[in-house]
């Protein structure tokens, strides 16, 4: 299976979830809230060893020990990014609810991961 074919299964896969109804009817994210989100996002990448900049490594690191839950075993030596991890780390770090978070972390997901993805298929 290609990356296309994945993507598109992934994205189809959301938009079966039983909570997706009751996701876009609660989850307006004001603008306020998308920028603590963007940088919550971003400090989560940090957290889980992704990126190393950005932000204070001695908190990135209190993070790790108070939160070592969020934390997934690397896999073949590679970061592992959770979708869960990354909602439930989104919403103790913005005091945002899981929902808007969730709807903010598929946004990404769609923006920055199918984006590319798409892109390199029409380059094909």
């Amino acid at each position: 299976m290609d990356n296309f074919a994945l993507l598109k299964e992934r994205i189809q896969s959301y938009f079966s979830l039983p909570s997706l109804a009751s996701l876009k009817r609660s989850s307006v994210i004001s603008k306020e809230e998308e920028e603590k989100l963007e940088d919550a996002y971003y400090r989560y990448q940090q957290f889980i060893g992704l990126t190393f900049e950005g932000f204070n490594p001695e908190e990135i690191e209190e993070e790790r020990q108070k939160y070592s839950h969020l934390l997934l075993p690397k896999t073949d030596g590679l970061v592992t990014f959770g979708e869960k991890e990354c909602i439930e780390y989104l919403s103790i770090i913005t005091g945002i609810s899981q929902n808007k978070c969730r709807a903010y972390q598929h946004r990404e997901f769609i923006n920055l991961i199918g984006s590319d993805v798409i892109s390199e298929k029409s380059q094909d």
